[in-house]
Order: structure tokens, then C-alpha cells, then sequence
């Protein structure tokens, strides 16, 4: 009996394993073809994602392979190293911004539209902001 609860015991404290958890690189849009030669080169399914979304191939990538990667962390330190961080970071916005509109309850559909108008407002003419006056009767 003893050497049951022993064996037991010694059961219990080994670390379980575990596959390894997020995305991976298909579910990011990683084309198949590619995500051999993304790992021989040391990309992890976000960073090859974000590669792939700027336009980088598995060829090309390893000259900007540091900018990538701050690229990736940055996203991973507020939580987004996913598909939704992945369309945040293809519409323009940066990690944290994306982060604190999220949290706000704001959607990438809702910020883009809001961002695009802010955008054509500051982009009319001095004289299309004015607020039109009645012409005088004189």
C-alpha cells in the first residue's frame, strides 16, 4: 500500500504535457506551402503571420527579422499575438491602441470607420470647415 501511494505521488509531480497553445500558423494565414521554411528560419505562427501580412515571403524576411520581431512582441505585450490582433495590425492600428479600444468595447469595424472619418474631416479644405453664414440682406 505504501509503495502504491508512493508510485502515485511520483505520478502527480511530473509536468504534464502540453501542446502548445495559440494559433497556429494556418489559422493566422500562413500559407501552407510556406510554414516549413518559416520555422527552419526561427519565425513563431505570429511573427510569420505578421511577416506574410506586410508583404514579406520566407526568402525576404530574415533582413527585417529584428523589426519583425519587436513588431510581434509589441502586439504580444497587450495580449494580441492572435488572428484579432493580426486584423488590428493590418488596418493600421497600433498594439496599444488597438489594446485600449478593445478593452473599451469598440470594434476594428467601428474604429476604422471612425478613424477614416477624423481622417477626410481634417482632410477638407479651411473653407469647407466653416460654418456657412446666411448671405447678408443688405
Amino acid at each position: 500500500m505504501a509503495a502504491e501511494a508512493a508510485q502515485e505521488q511520483a505520478v502527480s509531480t511530473e509536468e504534464p504535457r502540453t501542446e502548445p497553445t495559440g494559433p497556429g500558423y494556418e489559422d493566422l494565414g500562413v500559407p501552407k506551402a510556406q510554414v516549413a521554411r518559416w520555422q527552419e528560419l526561427g519565425f513563431g505562427p505570429f511573427e510569420a503571420a505578421l511577416a506574410h501580412a506586410d508583404g514579406f515571403t520566407p526568402a525576404s524576411a530574415p533582413g527585417v527579422r529584428h523589426l519583425l520581431a519587436e513588431t510581434a512582441e509589441r502586439w504580444a505585450a497587450v495580449g494580441l499575438a492572435s488572428a484579432e490582433g493580426l486584423a488590428w495590425h493590418r488596418a493600421g492600428f497600433p498594439p496599444a491602441e488597438a489594446r485600449r479600444l478593445l478593452d473599451a468595447g469598440v470594434s476594428l469595424e467601428e474604429a476604422w470607420t471612425a478613424r477614416t472619418v477624423s481622417r477626410l474631416r481634417r482632410r477638407r479644405p479651411p473653407s469647407a470647415r466653416r460654418s456657412a453664414a446666411p448671405p447678408s440682406a443688405a
